[in-house]
């Protein structure tokens, strides 16, 4: 849940229907947040299916982009 969607749900917790339907708005927000995780790992899960590396290269080429290869 991402701080928007709790600072959400907690004013609609102090503040009932004072403004509009605030229980469809804070799950609102939470639906396109769970659609945000879930787009962003299907995109891990993407690219990690694309890498072919060998774990011992993707060692070798992290420890060469940090500056402590030998």
């Amino acid at each position: 849940m991402s701080a928007q969607s709790l600072l959400n749900a907690v004013w609609a917790n102090n503040h009932g229907a004072d403004g509009g339907d605030s229980v469809k708005n804070v799950r609102r927000a939470r639906h396109a947040d769970r659609a945000r995780a879930a787009a962003k790992w299907d995109r891990v899960e993407a690219r990690k299916s694309r890498d072919t590396r060998t774990e011992e290269e993707k060692e070798a080429g992290l420890l060469a982009a940090l500056g402590l290869t030998q």
